[in-house]
């Protein structure tokens, strides 16, 4: 059960339980996002336990930094990306995103290292995960979100290829 108050993670958005409510017999919880101008959710108190994930500690946020493998997620071509892909972003695992995220940074390196645009798919999934990766940094390490943003294109540029 969740606490009025607490800060958890719910689809990767850092939120506040602002609340708990009972209707039509069922119970249900209001998240407020912390860092998305608060945005809110009403999620049934049955689905806590897969949808609800508590914040990571600053160390175990940085361990799955430093443990990124883009080489463990299957890279897709143009044509099953979103069917390859989107069963791990919807999991909302914080481990597989940060793989799937580093893979996606890695082709638009490799891209603008070619001198080619990288194609608008993997731009728009780079663009989704970075608001919620950026924000979730920012929070966790107490950093202006521009900041997290340096460090962790720094660390991606260090262990990704040309």
């Amino acid at each position: 059960m969740l606490e009025i108050g607490e800060k958890v993670l719910y689809h990767l958005y850092v939120c506040k339980v602002a609340g708990k409510e009972k209707r039509n017999g069922k119970v249900f919880y209001k998240l407020v996002s912390v860092d998305h101008d608060g945005y809110s959710f009403k999620i049934p108190a049955t689905h806590v336990t897969t949808s609800v994930q508590q914040l990571p500690t600053k160390k175990e946020l940085k361990g799955y930094f430093d443990e990124i493998d883009m080489n463990e997620v299957k890279r897709p071509t143009a044509l099953d990306m979103d069917r390859t892909l989107k069963p791990i972003l919807d999991s909302f695992d914080i481990e597989n995103w940060l793989d799937v995220y580093g893979m996606l940074f890695d082709e638009r390196k490799k891209a603008v290292a070619s001198g080619k645009m990288v194609s608008q798919k993997v731009q728009g999934y780079l663009n989704n995960m970075e608001d919620k990766i950026f924000n979730l940094a920012a929070y966790v390490f107490e950093n202006p979100v521009d900041e997290v943003k340096d460090q962790i294109y720094d660390h991606l540029d260090r262990i990704t290829s040309a």
